[in-house]
């Protein structure tokens, strides 16, 4: 029998009925924003050094951090080109300067040799959609023009979404050998009653991306983003559909 596997899925608690029905039964619980502060101080626990405002969204709290760099004309935004539009948009509409930098092709994050040679004396931060920053932290703090920044310099975002929620998870990819491949690899799990995605559409390659600079090396952006493809991967996941998709993944390689 042919299978529904939907790449994302929602995902509600045993108490999110139960919670909701509170909240709007007492309007003083939300005017002191309950729950908010209950999930602030659970964050807490494992960042008790951290200020950790909520926000609706992740492009609203990096609009807030594009807000606070107080951004001047002909400031620098150093950032990778493979990530969501709200990387990049957040600090544009603040009217800074886009530079964009190539990615590593065994993290996927932004190119910290790259984004040495991408500093000047106009760059205001680094944007670093990244999961491993030492690197970057050490090449931020070598340049003085930075101290000013300090106070700013470890502002991190989580993102709570019906596909990054839980453990902190994002996705679970896999990288096809051409962009054909994909394509034709997504036309056979769709058959299957899969559902797979590609990823972000390089940054630097819109009209408006395409003004800015741009340090690369080999292209990593602009492969990766031809080849890589997202798997579902979500918390009504079982074993079974797990097992199901590997071995239809594995098939289509084996007979291909």
């Amino acid at each position: 029998m042919k299978r529904e596997i939907k790449f994302n899925s929602f995902y509600s608690s045993n108490n999110y009925t139960k919670n909701l029905e509170k909240l709007f039964a007492d309007y003083e619980l939300f005017r002191q924003k309950h729950f908010s502060n209950e999930c602030i101080e659970l964050l807490k626990e494992d960042y008790p050094n951290s200020e950790i405002p909520l926000t609706h969204s992740a492009t609203g709290a990096l609009e807030m951090v594009a807000l606070s760099l107080d951004i001047q004309e002909g400031d620098e935004i150093i950032l990778p080109s493979f990530t969501f539009v709200s990387t990049a948009s957040a600090f544009a509409l603040k009217g800074a300067k886009l530079v964009f930098v190539d990615i590593e092709m065994d993290t996927l994050g932004i190119n910290p040799e790259l984004v040495k040679g991408a500093i000047t004396e106009k760059t205001k931060a680094i944007v670093c959609v990244h999961y491993a920053i030492d690197e970057l932290v050490s090449i931020a703090k070598a340049h003085q023009y930075f101290e000013q920044l300090k106070e700013l310099s470890n502002i991190g975002i989580g993102l709570f979404s019906e596909s990054k929620i839980e453990n902190n998870y994002h996705e679970f990819y896999m990288i096809s050998r051409s962009q054909a491949e994909r394509v034709q690899l997504i036309k056979v799990l769709k058959e299957n009653g899969i559902e797979a995605m590609f990823h972000y559409i390089p940054l630097q390659s819109s009209a408006y991306g395409s003004k800015f600079k741009y340090f690369m090396k080999n292209k990593q952006t602009d492969l990766v983003s031809a080849r890589l493809l997202r798997l579902s991967l979500h918390q009504n996941m079982d074993a079974d559909n797990v097992d199901y998709i590997a071995s239809l993944i594995h098939k289509f390689y084996k007979n291909a």
